[in-house]
């Protein structure tokens, strides 16, 4: 049978229970645990004693492999190879430990059993010694088992903590649907609420880390997906900024005054995590890495008190695709899983190493539409995830080079053993699909043919949103060229998908159609009806606007604005203003607008956006030009001071080298990866170029 095929037959349940047995020597360090198992919840006559198949050493040497290879040392492929093999032989040392492959193999050859479950849990443990340490996902993949009789076999696992609620039973059976909202339209919501935190201090080593933008642009992707089929479930995602823990406590509790408690039924943290000791003691804990409310760098917050403010507010599904969120070997609190499933989040993702992007890409890609789209129960939606990326290993590395990774078993899940589900379809049952089937997600892309104009820009956005959520002005500057507008034009899509603010106005006025006041207005009174303001100010306006809009006087349309803006807080972007508002007259500067033009257009959007003149709003404005400083805009904007400047700078190596392999790639002249000459080649490129967008873009 083909593991992608779904089975009618109940799966051959094996269930691996452990108890911490005995110490190993002291040098090495190796736990040892005493194993019990029920094959369809009858226990085997055997005990068995199991040890981590790995020394500390070797375990070392996988998480480099891990983590650094395709990230960091994509050429040091002798020694990845090494460690391919110490991971490949992982599942085999625990299946011949346990005995697992006659177990298995007997009662599926003989008992008509098309598929496995493999649970495990375990009693009470001591700080090391749990055996959620253990790669026990390794085990999914039916080629570590035998060719013969059981590689064919569907086979999942997922790993079973104790509920606090003893009402709760750990039999499969219907799954739990979790809280969907109901909407303004006939259809429920599911409510996701990301918090996205990273280093963002400049020439950090966290600019090589996983994109911030990944997670988001899967969801926004999903979004699109289920309102093209209609789905009577649509998705709502909402994204925490900046990504400081003050902000998700205020986030959730403004949330939960107007419209209830409950209403996320998902938080996703797309940050990293550790595990360190804590403060005035001598235990290990976990922690999760928010932004620092000020500085561009990341504070730790104890995954406890995460923990808590998700019980508060009754949060049932966590993800974490944070390094070390599921790292089991340093004690309960040293698992940031284990830590929310204390407080009431009984179905949690986590990693135990740090992925890649693209990693993450195709993980995330097939989970969420599992759970979203095709209505698996949660834990099923994660192995059918993990079987995409086994069968997709390879890995888009450091300066646009691909290797092979077996990392596909670093998700993990821990749940209760009940069966929880987002949507279900009408006949009740979670769909089985194809885990290859399903939307391809670019880490940087929600929608438009632009990828390529933000490569390698994701920690300039995050920094521009951290900078607009602490300023509200904000001024992005940098030579032509190095790609504001394709930034921002990113941004603005993003923005308003993920409700930053009530509404996005972007305004580029290297356009020739924004030469008048009128016609900035008519670009803003479009854009708030299409994007935010109140429906039935949408409804009366739009009929005129698709009537009369043209003949309406600027008293007119400005008083349309002030309507919408009244009770509406908008992110007002205007791009390319240092050609527009030259101090020089147009003859002497293309593209500079009439000096009583520029003063009506200045007029106006500071009468609209100035906070004093409308006490209740809290619009935010993103400035964009070439030149360095704003002295240019005095004459016009006068009154918008305290602005915060941030310099946008030309690519660094790496990204310009993956910028010019996609151009390269789309073009259709490069087929086969690129050998040195290339990539020295490519590095002459970006060098000469210095790293420019626009001329890397041009050139090819």
């Amino acid at each position: 049978m083909n593991h992608h095929e779904g089975s009618t037959t109940a799966p051959l349940r094996v269930a691996i229970h452990a108890e911490p047995a005995l110490t190993a020597s002291p040098n090495l360090g190796q736990p040892i645990w005493a194993v019990s198992i029920d094959i369809d919840a009858e226990r085997l006559p055997e005990s068995f004693t199991l040890r981590d198949p790995l020394t500390p050493v070797e375990k070392s040497e996988c998480a480099w492999y891990l983590q650094g290879y395709a990230q960091q040392s994509p050429f040091s492929v002798t020694r990845a190879e090494k460690a391919a093999a110490l991971v490949a032989s992982y599942p085999r040392s625990i299946i011949s430990q346990l005995e697992l492959r006659k177990t298995v193999e007997t009662r599926v050859t003989g008992g008509g059993k098309k598929s496995v479950l493999i649970e495990v849990s375990e009693g009470t443990v001591s700080a090391d010694s749990t055996v959620h340490q253990l790669w026990w996902e390794l085990l999914e993949d039916g080629k570590n088992w035998d060719p013969e009789g059981v590689s064919e076999i569907d086979i999942r696992l997922r790993r079973l903590l104790e509920h606090g609620d003893p009402q709760v039973a750990k039999e499969p059976g219907v799954p739990i649907r979790v809280h969907t909202w109901p909407s303004a339209a006939d259809f429920q919501t599911v409510n996701v609420l990301m918090v996205v935190a990273r280093d963002l201090s400049e020439g950090s080593a966290s600019y090589r880390d996983i994109s911030p933008f990944v997670s988001s642009g899967i969801l926004s992707r999903i979004r699109s997906h289920l309102k093209e089929i209609n789905s009577p479930v649509q998705l709502r995602l909402e994204i925490v900024r900046p990504g400081t823990f003050t902000a998700l406590e205020e986030h959730l509790e403004s949330t939960r005054d107007r419209l209830g408690t409950g209403y996320y039924a998902i938080v996703h943290f797309d940050m990293h995590g550790a595990v360190k000791m804590r403060k005035g003691t001598k235990t290990k804990a976990a922690y999760l890495y928010f932004d620092h409310p000020q500085e561009n760098r990341k504070v730790a917050v104890d995954a406890d008190r995460v923990g808590r403010l998700l019980q508060t507010h009754q949060v049932e599904i966590a993800v974490l695709n944070a390094c070390e969120s599921a790292r089991a070997n340093a004690g309960d609190d040293a698992n940031i899983a284990k830590v929310f499933y204390r407080h009431g989040v009984y179905n949690v993702l986590a990693m135990s190493f740090k992925v890649s992007s693209h990693a993450a890409e195709i993980f995330l890609g097939s989970f969420y539409h599992s759970l979203l789209v095709l209505g698996q129960p949660f834990w099923q939606a994660a192995a059918t995830a993990r079987v995409a990326s086994r069968e997709s290993p390879t890995r888009h590395a450091r300066f646009g080079l691909d290797v092979s990774v077996t990392d596909w078993f670093i998700p993990v899940t821990y749940s209760s053993g009940v069966d929880i589900q987002v949507v279900q379809h009408e006949n009740d049952k979670p769909t089985e699909q194809d885990a290859s089937c399903y939307p391809k997600i670019s880490p940087a892309h929600i929608d438009g043919d632009g990828p390529s104009q933000v490569f390698g820009r994701e920690f300039d956005l995050l920094r521009l949103e951290k900078a607009i959520a602490h300023h509200g002005r904000v001024y992005l500057h940098g030579p032509a060229g190095v790609g504001k507008t394709a930034l921002l034009q990113f941004g603005c899509t993003l923005w308003r998908e993920t409700f930053f603010t009530s509404a996005v106005v972007y305004l580029d006025f290297d356009s020739a159609e924004l030469q008048t006041a009128g016609a900035v207005l008519k670009h803003i009174l479009r854009q708030l009806l299409a994007h935010g303001g109140d429906p039935k100010l949408g409804a009366r306006f739009w009929t005129l606007e698709s009537q009369e809009l043209e003949s309406w006087d600027i008293e007119s349309l400005e008083q349309a604005v002030v309507e919408i803006l009244a009770d509406q807080t908008v992110l007002l972007v205007l791009d390319n203003l240092h050609a527009a508002f030259s101090i020089l007259p147009p003859p002497l500067c293309p593209g500079a607008l009439p000096e009583k033009n520029a003063q009506d257009i200045g007029d106006i959007l500071q009468r609209l956006f100035e906070p004093s003149n409308v006490p209740s709003a809290n619009h935010r404005i993103v400035l964009a030009g070439s030149r360095d400083d704003l002295s240019f805009l005095k004459p016009n904007f006068s009154t918008w001071n305290d602005v915060r400047p941030i310099q946008l700078r030309p690519l660094d190596l790496a990204a310009g080298m993956e910028l010019v392999q996609h151009v390269i790639r789309r073009s259709g002249l490069l087929t086969a990866a690129p050998n040195h000459a290339d990539l020295d080649t490519m590095e002459l490129l970006v060098s000469l170029l210095d790293g420019m967008p626009a001329a890397i873009h041009e050139v090819l």
